[in-house]
């Protein structure tokens, strides 16, 4: 280990004053040294991080002159150094906070990056500020989330000082080194931990080193401490190492949407690809958030047998982490299957919906299936539909009446590029669309030649062709379009369309060099001039192709 003589008045990560290495059986010392006051760290040497849980007289014999400063930012012994003093059993007993190692072999794994980041709510937590030697090295800070790597010895080490949160919940994030997975399918978490309150230690395991095979594996990804709790130590996590796979395992879904409150059928095959047999098979699954597993069924189709059988509920039901120990070998070139059912419930939406499994056989660990489903809201989604009808206005009453017709075969789009064709009918629809404000617009291309809209409301924001659509939550809104002159060329081509389209799947596109093509911009290409002549309430117009005169007062369902 590095040893270090800093200045206490120095800033974090100046040159240290003196430096010295252990020897072998963990010895240091530092001759020669100018008297003064000085901070004493022991520094992992390949890691990089200074561990804060230095102590003065490691026999129990403390020394004059030298203090464990509880406050100190670097969590460091001070000592005062007077001329021809000499201050012996400045030590660091190495408790770390947990050993990073092979869930196989139980050997430490080096290069693997622990992050500690809070979950959920921490307020005023900077790591910065509030992690011990934080900045002294070895340490990196993104946002309110540290992490370190570890060393050769698999050590990773997070002290939270006394100017931290009284307690806040953190999760242990491991990214593995090559060749290693995580999280761990072969010794699974064992979920949350709160460490208690006071001072001192909470020993996860009671060894500062990896588990030997057949010992505890306990261990936390989740774990409540501050600076009114006891420091969390010897929360050892254990990395799978990717090894040439005997066993593949096989994972489907019966269907790849569902909405909240279905239930899927899981199926999961595992097929022994090896020369010999395998014995008893463990399958670990881990369910997407918001998936619950339905007791009683799971069904098991073994070697050999005629039909599948009721197999018993797995360990950890509901979820979210399913064990399933299988009693029987599985013999060379053979295959068994398991199926079961889940519950998508509340939650399910903010997860991945992946499901992970993988079997395991003493040592042997098979690959990691994976089967994903997509979760809609169903009855309680957000997403909105849009229903509406283009159709005939003869008598521009703003209202279909019963010898106005639908207009076939023409195309909407909304303003992402999604569009619409209207059926026989005039009508069409579209749901799955966020609950905000839409754009719907016609392509006047495939409407009949000769044919003109009308501004049926403001919404149209004086531009016949497009309209918005204002959605919210959940809802099913209308938006419909009138083509408001019935000339004899124009009905005909519509009567035309209804009698040859039958079930539409195409728009129409009128021959003729005349006919305009969908535009982007909002403008009509011949706008009319509104006058209104307060005597008589009438609009008179002005431009081609413009309506007749017509009056503002109008009668809903009749003619004017």
């Amino acid at each position: 280990w590095i040893v270090e003589l800093v200045d206490p008045a120095a800033p974090a990560g100046s040159t240290p004053v003196r430096t010295t290495q252990t020897d072998a059986a963990g010895n240091y010392s530092l001759l020669a040294v100018v008297p003064g006051t000085y901070d004493v760290l022991f520094r992992d040497p390949t890691s990089g991080v200074a561990y804060g849980t230095p102590v003065n007289g490691n026999t129990g014999d403390p020394q004059n002159g030298s203090q464990a400063a509880p406050n100190n930012p670097r969590g460091a012994l001070e000592v005062t150094l007077p001329p021809g003093g000499n201050i012996r059993e400045q030590s660091l007993p190495v408790d770390p906070s947990g050993v990073v190692y092979d869930a196989v072999t139980r050997e430490v794994v080096p290069g693997a990056t622990v992050t500690l980041q809070p979950v959920g709510s921490c307020p005023n937590y900077d790591p910065a500020t509030m992690l011990v030697n934080a900045n002294t090295g070895g340490y990196t800070i993104s946002g309110t989330a540290v992490s370190m790597t570890t060393g050769t010895n698999g050590y990773y080490q997070f002290l939270l000082g006394s100017n931290a949160p009284a307690s806040c919940s953190f999760a242990l994030v491991t990214t593995p080194p090559s060749l290693y997975t995580a999280p761990s399918m072969l010794i699974p978490t064992s979920g949350s931990y709160t460490a208690p309150n006071g001072v001192g230690a909470a020993a996860i395991q009671p060894q500062a080193i990896a588990p030997a095979v057949g010992a505890s594996t306990t261990y936390y990804t989740q774990i409540s401490f501050g600076s009114a709790t006891q420091g969390v130590v010897h929360n050892h996590i254990p990395l799978d190492p990717i090894v040439p796979s005997i066993i593949s395992l096989e994972k489907t879904v019966d269907d790849d949407e569902v909405e909240l409150g279905d239930s899927v059928r899981y199926t999961i095959v595992v097929r022994n690809v090896q020369g010999g047999g395998l014995p008893d098979l463990t399958i670990t699954d881990r369910l997407p958030l918001g998936f619950r597993y339905i007791d009683g069924t799971a069904h098991i189709l073994l070697p050999g047998s005629s039909g599948a059988v009721v197999f018993a509920d797995p360990q950890g039901a509901p979820g979210p982490i399913l064990t399933f120990p299988i009693m029987s070998p599985l013999p060379a070139n053979q295959s068994m299957t398991l199926t079961y059912r889940v519950r998508v419930g509340v939650g399910a939406q903010q997860g991945d919906g992946i499901n992970r499994a993988r079997a395991v056989s003493d040592a042997v660990s098979s690959n990691e299936g994976r089967a994903k489903v997509k979760v809609l809201g169903g009855v309680f989604t957000t997403d909105a539909c849009v229903i509406g009808k283009i159709y005939t206005d003869c008598n521009e009453n703003d209202v279909q009446d019963a010898e106005e017709v639908g207009v076939p075969g023409v195309r909407l789009y909304f303003e992402d590029g999604t569009y619409l064709i209207s059926d026989s009918e005039g009508k069409y629809s579209y749901c799955g669309l966020k609950p905000i404000t839409h754009v719907l617009k016609v392509d006047r291309s495939t409407l009949p030649k000769g044919a003109l809209l009308d501004t049926v409301d403001t919404r149209n924001a004086g531009d016949p062709d497009s309209r918005f659509v204002d959605l919210k939550n959940g809802e099913l809104h209308r938006a419909d379009f009138h083509v408001r002159n019935c000339s004899r060329d124009v009905m005909g081509q519509v009567f035309g369309r209804r009698a040859s389209l039958g079930e539409v799947s195409a728009p129409e596109v009128e021959k003729g060099d005349d006919v305009p093509a969908l535009t982007l911009d909002s403008r009509k290409e011949t706008r009319c001039e509104l006058t209104r002549q307060s005597a008589d309430g009438v609009y008179r117009e002005s431009g081609t192709s413009c309506r007749p005169p017509t009056r503002t007062s109008r009668k809903r369902g009749g003619s004017r």
